[in-house]
């Protein structure tokens, strides 16, 4: 619906904009050179790439103090250069400076600003840059690249680069990239969608204050966050979090998890589970290998599958303050060793129950320490076949329970 404008207020928005400068330069230039922007008074920054042998720049401002803008545009040795600077001292209230800059679709850039977004468009070549304050967003970029904001997101899509891309205040989307690039944010979220890389390197992240989702197909990952969650899937997974939940959706070459304060759920595994929570459940729903898995206060569930004739697939199941429960392949030749421990003053009944035969011993004394409740312990022993793969769940205050799938 059109809505009437005051003539008064239409009168002051007509004045604004007429009171706006443009000023535009453009060179004849060679592929491969370089951009450098240099803007110590802030504004929004746009490259594009384009087919034409030429760099345009194209400044707009408005406002009472940029009648001390010192605008320098140059070329140099085959280089452009755009510097941007004022002795104002309300510069940054009285003007709005605004940079658009058409470069070859082959050029270097090297910015820096004061405060300001940066988008880069459709350019190959070497990109470096840092703003004090904005966000950046960079599309069909290939080449190599590091940047850095002080406080704004980040968004990096449709394109093939190596190198990092880092915030101090805001979340990181990484999509549809090929290249061994690094996504770090010391405040916010960080996602990675349909990441690849041509060398199968390591997609690392982390941040300091977030969540991570990050998953490849034909990468290692590994990620770490001060107080988030964690999504993650890859060849390797190396994740830690010391605040959240970890969900590994695969790891066709083994998981390496750590929280100090969450569940741990992993979908399916190859080679090696390493798991450890202080205080959370830990579940695996298939784990074509080892597994060592500890939690401090929370139950553990495991599902050994593949065939048992092949691979490590030693055992060690460890919980200070649940159940257990290990379903194991027909056919694995082991050796069980496990404790079930029980305190005095609780009041449950455990047990250890298996569809192996194991031999069962209770002790018959409480044992007493200065430091903890009184407590007994069932042990159970028992071989299955020529007893190569060790066996062994420890708990407290909990129940095991151990069948064969």
């Amino acid at each position: 619906m059109w809505r009437k404008i005051p003539v008064l207020l239409l009168a002051i928005i007509i004045s604004a904009v007429s009171q706006a400068e443009i000023i535009e330069k453009e060179f004849v230039v060679e592929p491969n050179q370089t951009l450098y922007v240099d803007t110590e008074v802030g504004g929004d920054l746009a490259v594009t790439g384009w087919e034409k042998e030429r760099v345009l720049v194209t400044t707009t401002f408005r406002g009472a103090a940029c009648e001390d803008l010192d605008l320098d545009i140059t070329l140099r040795s085959g280089d452009v250069y755009v510097d941007a600077n004022c002795d104002h001292r309300d510069w940054g209230s009285d003007c709005d400076i605004e940079f658009k800059i058409m470069v070859p679709d082959h050029f270097n850039l090297d910015l820096e600003s004061k405060g300001g977004d940066f988008t880069i468009i459709n350019v190959t070549g070497r990109f470096e840059g840092e703003t004090m304050g904005g966000d950046m967003e960079f599309v069909r970029l290939n080449g190599y690249m590091h940047f850095v904001t002080m406080g704004g997101e980040i968004d990096l899509r449709n394109s093939n680069v190596d190198g990092l891309v880092k915030t101090m205040g805001g979340s990181v989307t990484i999509r549809d990239v090929v290249g061994d690039i690094k996504g770090k944010t010391m405040g916010g979220n960080v996602y990675y969608k349909n990441v690849t890389s041509n060398d199968k390197g390591t997609l690392e992240t982390s941040t300091m204050g977030g969540n991570i989702d990050i998953h490849s197909n034909n990468q290692s990952v590994k990620a770490s966050t001060m107080g988030g969650n964690i999504n993650a899937s890859g060849t390797e997974v190396n994740v830690s979090t010391m605040g959240g939940d970890i969900d590994v959706k695969e790891a066709s070459l083994g998981a390496k998890v750590h929280t100090m304060g969450g569940d741990i759920y992993i979908k399916s595994a190859n080679i090696f589970v390493n798991a450890r929570t202080m205080g959370g459940d830990i579940d695996i729903d298939a784990i074509d290998g080892w597994i060592k898995a500890i939690t401090m206060g929370g139950d553990i569930k495991v599902q050994m599958v593949g065939d048992p004739k092949s691979g490590e697939r030693h055992v060690q199941l460890t919980s200070f303050g649940g159940d257990v429960d290990l379903r194991i392949p027909d056919g694995l030749d082991m050796e069980f060793d496990i404790e079930l421990i029980y305190t005095k003053n609780h009041r449950r009944k455990y047990s250890i129950t298996s569809d192996y035969n194991i031999n069962l011993e209770e002790s018959e004394e409480w044992e007493k320490s200065f430091f903890r409740e009184p407590r007994k312990v069932i042990y159970g022993t028992g071989t299955v076949g020529d007893g190569t793969h060790l066996i062994k769940i420890k708990t407290t205050n909990g129940n095991i329970f151990i069948h064969k799938s």
